[in-house]
């Protein structure tokens, strides 16, 4: 899971926390403005679920706004933190394209069996119809 703002900046840990059917972090932001958190996970049959949401951020005036980082925050390890002024905000993307999946490490990208079963019971079905169609048809 990780939170960016219009300038492409990382907020956060790098931990999440995944109970029951809720993913979550914690994270500090940085200014006011547009952010977007991208999420993905590998369930346990191997589906991957990733997504992306933006938000706004309206702190009040007591929010003292966190460093952002230069890099993609990992769980245990000290942020590269940005050093000096925040870049310019980027013009925001507007996109309808899904998120593509990451591979998780070690998995594998080929079909698993459950996967090639459906496929050769799929190609019995298709063939068996067209050996019955031509049936008919001869006869």
């Amino acid at each position: 899971m990780v939170v960016t703002d219009a300038a492409g900046l990382y907020y956060g840990t790098g931990c999440v926390e995944l109970v029951e059917r809720t993913l979550s972090t914690t994270v500090d932001l940085g200014e006011a403005g547009e952010y977007v958190v991208t999420y993905q996970l590998v369930s346990e049959d191997g589906h991957t679920i990733s997504d992306r949401f933006s938000f706004s951020f309206s702190p009040n005036s007591s929010h003292s706004p966190a460093t952002p980082h230069t890099s993609v925050p990992v769980c245990g390890e000290e942020p590269q933190l940005l050093e000096g002024p925040a870049p310019a905000p980027a013009e925001p993307e507007v996109s309808d394209t899904a998120v593509e999946p990451i591979a998780a490490p070690g998995e594998d990208e080929t079909p698993g069996v459950g996967t090639a079963i459906a496929g050769v019971l799929g190609a019995i079905a298709a063939l068996t119809a067209l050996a019955a169609v031509w049936w008919r048809r001869r006869n």
